[in-house]
């Protein structure tokens, strides 16, 4: 029985060694698609996690663009209130000057803090931080 078999295995060698190449390549090939379904899983997971930091990122760029509008609006009444003083011409001229640079900085909350501060408005940054 074993010496047929080994007759018929010299015989048909070739059919064998594609048969076993063909078995070997499958596993190989299963191996690298649980692999490759593995790196999908970390990648999705990888992911999802970059569109939450990117999403918390947003918001918190969003907040500062509220907080800067807040000061901003604040920074105007302020400045409003002098114009109900009366004061000069000068003055006037000067909060005129004033209201366009907080203007052009009403989108940048860092340089709002900035000019808010070199301008002498400290409170707007007290009254935004209560809130």
């Amino acid at each position: 029985m074993l010496n047929n078999l080994w007759n018929w295995c010299l015989k048909n060698w070739k059919a064998l060694g594609v048969a076993f190449g063909g078995l070997a390549a499958f596993l190989i090939g299963s191996k690298r698609q649980k692999d490759k379904n593995k790196d999908d899983v970390i990648l999705l997971d990888q992911t999802m996690r970059e569109a939450v930091f990117v999403e918390k990122a947003h918001k918190e760029e969003r907040r500062k663009l509220i907080k800067a509008e807040l000061k901003y609006q604040i920074a105007m009444q302020e400045l409003d209130k002098k114009y109900d003083d009366k004061n000069s011409k000068l003055e006037r001229d000067k909060d005129h000057v004033y209201k366009q640079i907080l203007a052009r900085a009403k989108n940048d909350p860092d340089k709002l803090d900035r000019i808010l501060e070199d301008m002498g408005i400290n409170e707007v940054k007290n009254e935004t931080n209560k809130k």
